[in-house]
């Protein structure tokens, strides 16, 4: 590490400063391409770091853009590249879209934005997969955590993770049968089973002990 870009004082950029805020009492930088914690210590740093990544991510594809991007800032940046987005075939959107809702930590917290760009896209491919195809018509979903979210499961256990990662003391776990018509998505890629549901789909869920 270059111990230069830290011992040389130095203003933090005037379009970066907006950027610099209180977390629990801990100052942050949170940028689209650099979130770390914050010390005046730091401006030479990010300074550098910004420019290196605003020129890097010049010429590139979208998909090698949202990789140097943030993690809680690619739905953001993908929404900003929007024409670009716009160009790539059907498969080639669901596949970024979806890498992009994998990774989020908390994707229902954009709920309204992820329901526009996933009706925007049409039939996703992964409805057309040999396991999702070989589904009764109704199937029996699970949820941990708050009933609003567009994220289920079939597998219970991992429902029960998930409310008991959220709510240790008073978790919520939720069941609900639906047509299989009503899945906008599906993914497996955490090992979750993962189905996307929009909460107008959902009716009349119980609770699950």
């Amino acid at each position: 590490m270059n111990t230069d870009l830290f011992s040389t004082p130095c203003e933090l950029r005037a379009d970066l400063q907006s950027y610099v805020e209180d977390c629990a009492g801990f100052p942050m930088f949170k940028h689209p391409l650099l979130v770390s914690i914050y010390c005046p210590e730091m401006n030479n740093y990010i300074n550098t770091a910004i420019s290196a990544r605003e020129e890097h991510l010049k010429g590139k594809s979208l998909s090698t853009q949202l990789a140097i991007v943030e993690r809680p800032f690619r739905l953001e940046y993908l929404v900003s590249k929007y024409s670009v987005f716009s160009e790539l075939t059907q498969k080639e959107q669901w596949e970024l879209l979806s890498e992009i809702w994998v990774d989020s930590e908390s994707p229902s917290v954009n709920l309204d934005i992820w329901l526009l760009l996933f009706d925007d896209l049409g039939t996703s491919p992964s409805l057309n997969s040999e396991y999702f195809q070989s589904l009764p018509d109704e199937i029996t979903l699970y949820r941990g955590g708050l009933l609003n979210g567009l994220s289920w499961t079939s597998d219970l256990e991992e429902a029960r993770w998930f409310a008991n990662r959220f709510k240790p003391d008073c978790p919520e776990i939720w069941q609900v049968t639906i047509q299989k018509s009503e899945v906008i998505h599906f993914t497996d890629e955490r090992s979750e089973s993962e189905f996307i549901v929009s909460p107008t789909s959902i009716n009349c869920p119980t609770r699950v002990n």
